[in-house]
């Protein structure tokens, strides 16, 4: 039994980065930082099509006509459909899962700001930068911010995040050599 047992659990345990990129399971798998510091930062750009805005709201449940309704948006102070803010806030998350701070993180807590919006079709450039440590916990303050195509800022915040403990470890340690 115990072998049928060690069978099974081989069989769901999480493949290593190696075998999921030989097997093709993915293209781009999260990135493994050995050391962060306070102001290193990643961002990233693209634009959201009518069809990822459709798919979201689907996902979502968030059928708001402001996203989805050109004739209803046309009505609004906005004039068009507007990208779903959490969307856009999504990119932050890929950042934080597969760059900055990484593979292994968590999100611990976020806060957000919106200040304007984002149109549909148009690109967007979010970034995250390491801004403090916790002193005594494997845990990483980021800044976050979106900017639209001309620099302006239509999303700010702070996200909280669990790093894994070596790389807290080797991060703290860079700071001390300083």
């Amino acid at each position: 039994m115990l072998k049928g047992l060690r069978q099974v659990a081989s069989a769901l345990a999480m493949p290593s980065r190696s075998a999921v990129l030989a097997r093709g399971l993915a293209t781009k798998m999260p990135e493994m930082p050995t050391c962060l510091h306070v102001g290193q930062s990643i961002e990233t750009t693209r634009s959201f099509s009518p069809e990822d805005v459709q798919a979201f709201a689907e996902l979502s449940g968030d059928f708001n006509p402001l996203h989805l309704d050109a004739d209803f948006a046309a009505k609004t102070r906005f004039g068009r459909p507007i990208v779903h803010g959490v969307l856009i806030n999504g990119l932050l998350s890929g950042i934080m899962g597969a760059q900055l701070p990484g593979a292994g993180s968590i999100f611990l807590s976020q806060t957000l700001s919106f200040s304007a919006p984002l149109f549909v079709g148009e690109p967007v450039t979010v970034r995250a930068t390491v801004d403090k440590f916790h002193p005594t916990k494997p845990v990483v303050e980021l800044k976050t911010i979106s900017l639209d195509k001309d620099g302006q800022q239509l999303m700010a915040g702070t996200a909280v995040v669990m790093i894994r403990p070596e790389l807290y470890a080797a991060s703290m340690d860079a700071a001390k050599s300083k």
